[in-house]
């Protein structure tokens, strides 16, 4: 399945360097293009549907959290709490914002991005990886069978 991360990965690059390009190009974010150019039903509709997007994007990640602060724990922390935990942190981030500015947030996230590549880099290393078989994975398409509904949902 790596190769399908690649390619959806390419593609959605692809669909925010489009709309990069029509913002600088009109002066407007997509939404205020959208609704300019589009009737009122296409435009609410679109509307609705970048919301309901966003919102499954939102508890996805929650629930990502929650599940991860369950496997950190060992299980300690049942899963509501783990989603409370990551509403609070989301809120402590906004605070952050607020009360210190947009850049010591970014000095916040890029330490924990180097802290990430660090620890990554170390298991990576001492995981043993198949090298040959990952560079293989990435240039040949192959998606067996039992992996269809997986993809597809």
């Amino acid at each position: 399945l790596l190769w399908l991360l690649v390619v959806t990965t390419f593609l959605g690059f692809f669909v925010q360097m489009q709309a990069a390009r029509v913002g600088v190009a009109s002066g407007k974010n997509l939404a205020e293009l959208c609704r300019h150019e589009y009737p009122r039903v296409p435009s609410l509709t679109l509307w609705v549907m970048t919301e309901v997007a966003i919102i499954g994007s939102d508890v996805q990640e929650v629930i990502g959290s929650a599940i991860a602060v369950a496997l950190l724990s060992q299980g300690a922390v049942p899963l509501w709490a783990g989603a409370l935990l990551s509403a609070g942190v989301s809120f402590l981030l906004l605070l952050v914002v607020e009360k210190a500015g947009v850049r010591q947030l970014e000095l916040l996230f890029a330490g924990l991005i180097g802290i990430m590549i660090a620890t990554f880099g170390y298991m990576f290393a001492s995981a043993d990886v198949p090298m040959a078989e990952v560079a293989k994975g990435l240039v040949v398409p192959r998606l067996p069978r039992a992996y269809v509904p997986t993809v597809c949902a």
